[in-house]
């Protein structure tokens, strides 16, 4: 049971860093576009 927990808890944190990695990536494309203005 405990490695059922561990693996899906493993699963949401790779998920949630997989998401925010995408929002630092679009925040820094859209930094660099104003910066080319």
């Amino acid at each position: 049971m405990e490695t059922i927990f561990l693996f899906s808890l493993m699963m949401i944190i790779l998920a949630i860093a997989v998401l925010n990695t995408s929002k630092v990536e679009k925040l820094e494309k859209r930094i660099k576009q104003l910066e080319e203005k």
